[in-house]
């Protein structure tokens, strides 16, 4: 695991230790690793956000039978490199 420094306000330092002292989290630690696990997640949500708006926006959408998808999945499976990357 890798060691941060960080320097905080009084005011931020005060209410990460209230948060460890209300029992929530078990150290500075765990909360810290908790927001940073909390805004990745939301990057992420506006990552996909951002792609399902420029689909939306891409033009006219296709429609695909079943035999279509299958032979797609299996197109993009064989893209895939087998074994160990070197």
């Amino acid at each position: 695991m890798t060691q941060l420094n960080i320097s905080l306000s009084e005011a931020a330092n005060q209410y990460v230790a209230d948060q460890v002292a209300s029992g929530r989290y078990s150290s500075a630690s765990d909360f810290v690793k908790e927001l940073v696990e909390k805004a990745s997640r939301e990057a992420a949500r506006e990552h996909l956000a951002k792609l399902l708006e420029e689909g939306e926006n891409s033009g006219p959408g296709t429609e695909y039978s079943e035999d279509e998808w299958a032979r797609r999945l299996s197109e993009l499976r064989a893209q895939i490199p087998l074994g160990r990357p070197s």
